[in-house]
Order: structure tokens, then C-alpha cells, then sequence
């Protein structure tokens, strides 16, 4: 699951990804095209390229 987010902050996105299992995203780090993306990636943005792993506290109707 991807999901993109555009901050009231000018220029500033926030792309949020939901994978399987931590082996899944750990294959899709490794793979060729994840790769480029991450190098020329720095050619389209000001501030360095962040990853933060976060934990679901509430979902769904618990969330409500």
C-alpha cells in the first residue's frame, strides 16, 4: 500500500508504504530500481531522503 501526502510546508511530502513483513520491504530496498530511485532522488529534492519505521497504535473503528 502506498499512500502520498502533501504538507502544508511548501515542497515537503511524506510517502507512506505498508508492506507484508519486513523481509518484503527489505527485498524492494534491494532491488535495481529502488536502488536508482534512491540515487537519483537527490537530484529532485532539498533535504536528505528520510526513512522512519513506525508502529500502528489504533486502527479501523478503534480509531474513531
Amino acid at each position: 500500500m502506498y499512500e502520498l501526502y502533501e504538507s502544508d510546508s511548501r515542497g515537503r511530502c511524506y510517502l507512506c508504504e505498508a508492506w507484508a513483513s519486513e523481509a518484503a520491504l527489505d527485498q524492494h530496498m534491494a532491488t535495481p530500481h529502488f536502488k536508482r530511485l534512491k540515487q537519483a532522488g537527490g537530484e529532485f529534492v532539498r533535504e536528505p531522503f528520510e526513512i522512519n519505521f513506525v508502529k500502528r497504535i489504533l486502527a479501523g473503528a478503534a480509531a474513531a
